[in-house]
């Protein structure tokens, strides 16, 4: 005789009315969503030189957009509701123009035109997508990534 006759095969209760379905629906949702949180993260540029410790960044909107003889002044509303300006040092006759990237590739002078501007006036649009890259070690530029 077996030691299982008579004994019970019925499911354990979490399993009943599909309670299963929605655990294993709850799990899949989860999984999607770190996985998006991955996806969304930025990585620095590869040319940026500073310490991973000693670098931020300003995810945002451009607000406004100020040249002066030395340097260009950036002013960005952030993504964490924060209004931050940055100072990018104008290199040679070529501007700020050196410290930009775009989409995290080299800035050319074609990109002028994605950022919403005649490329001789170099003034980009306000509400123009950004990320300026800022080390906090006193000498290296920023890096301003444009993401139009």
């Amino acid at each position: 005789m077996s030691a299982f006759r008579g004994a019970s095969h019925r499911r354990p209760s979490f399993m009943g009315s599909g309670s299963l379905f929605f655990l294993l629906a709850a799990l899949c949702l989860s999984v999607a969503a770190h996985a998006q949180r991955q996806a969304s993260r930025v990585m620095p540029p590869p040319a940026l030189e500073c310490d991973r410790n000693q670098l931020t960044s300003y995810n945002g909107a451009l607000v406004h957009y100020s040249v002066r003889d030395d340097a260009t002044l950036i002013e960005i509303a952030t993504e964490w509701d924060t209004l931050e300006t940055v100072r990018v040092p104008h290199s040679g006759d070529l501007g700020p123009a050196t410290a930009y990237t775009i989409h995290g590739l080299p800035f050319t002078q074609d990109h002028w035109k994605k950022l919403g501007t005649d490329p001789a006036a170099r003034l980009p649009t306000k509400g123009t997508p950004l990320i300026a890259w800022v080390c906090l070690d006193g000498e290296t530029p920023p890096v301003i990534d444009w993401r139009p």
